[in-house]
């Protein structure tokens, strides 16, 4: 049975969120404030957690830094009102692996977190890293330890990616360090 964390300080909406996932067979643990999340999320393994980012204690985004500088690699979802265009990159670059606006339709909260799950369970089945998409380039890079492999798609690829953009996808942490950019 997939397990999930809902760290959330409104009651209505976590129990909200909590009713829906439990519906699709998941078992829920519920933190209220970051400190208690934080710690439910370094003790428990979780298959993906929902995290809001205005949380007392400790917010969001210090929550998703912990866990992430700790090695934990569990899809997350971030759930807030903050809504503007720096505030989602300010989440996903703090950790996060999508960011939803409240209030959010709970059709998307369930697509958008069975997405994530596709997307470890790729992953860790090696076929599929990530999959990034910009105007200028369309790549499938294949799983740790297959720098040949993603070299061969970017290389059969009609448009090859700028080395400037290649070096963003690095220091982003989507491309490993040692992959080489594609001539």
């Amino acid at each position: 049975m997939m397990r999930a964390l809902i760290i959330e300080d409104d009651d209505v909406v976590a129990k909200f969120i909590a009713k829906g996932l439990r519906q699709h067979g998941y078992l829920v643990d519920v933190a209220r404030d970051g400190r208690d999340g934080l710690f439910h999320a370094l003790e428990q393994a979780y298959d993906v957690m929902v995290v809001d980012r205005m949380l007392p204690g400790l917010d969001g985004l210090a929550v998703l830094k912990t866990v992430r500088s700790a090695g934990n690699t569990t899809p997350i979802l971030i759930l807030s009102a903050l809504a503007e265009v720096d505030n989602r990159v300010e989440g996903l670059r703090a950790g996060g692996d999508d960011y939803l606006t409240k209030p959010h339709a709970p059709k998307e909260l369930s697509a958008r977190i069975r997405a994530l799950l596709r997307r470890v369970r790729a992953s860790d089945s090696g076929a599929l890293q990530f999959v990034f998409g910009h105007p200028a380039v369309a790549a499938v890079i294949p799983g740790p330890g297959s720098v040949a492999e993603a070299e061969e798609n970017f290389r059969m690829m009609s448009h090859p990616i700028p080395a400037a953009l290649w070096q963003e996808l690095r220091h982003e942490g989507l491309i490993p360090q040692d992959a080489p950019c594609p001539k």
